[in-house]
């Protein structure tokens, strides 16, 4: 699909791919790579960016990777954005994962 149509979804499908390459391990176990991962969650962020799941899952991989600041940023990102008419429950508690990992963020930057 993305090589029909690579700014379909809004970039939704390299998000799906990225989280998929960041939480699957590495070679020899499987095929994860956070080289890939960080590429397509930047695809994702051109497509799409501000919006709340493409903020949030990039900023989850940020946060593993220790790079607090720049999660901060993306999480602060997701805060803003409006629920959707059509998504109000996946909105919503997206919200609530935002401000979770926000907190952690938080506590490992003071």
């Amino acid at each position: 699909m993305l090589e029909r149509e690579p700014t379909a979804l809004a970039g939704k499908a390299y998000n799906s791919l990225a989280i998929l390459y960041h939480k699957v391990p590495s070679w020899p176990v499987a095929f994860g790579s956070d080289k890939k991962a960080v590429t397509l969650f930047e695809q994702s962020i051109l497509l799409d960016p501000q919006g709340i799941d493409s903020n949030y899952f990039y900023a989850e991989f940020l946060y593993d990777e220790g790079k607090y600041k720049a999660a901060q940023k993306r999480l602060l990102i997701a805060q803003q954005t409006p629920i959707r008419v059509d998504h109000e429950l996946a909105d919503s508690g997206r919200l609530k994962d935002v401000q979770e990992l926000l907190n952690k963020v938080e506590k490992k930057l003071n």
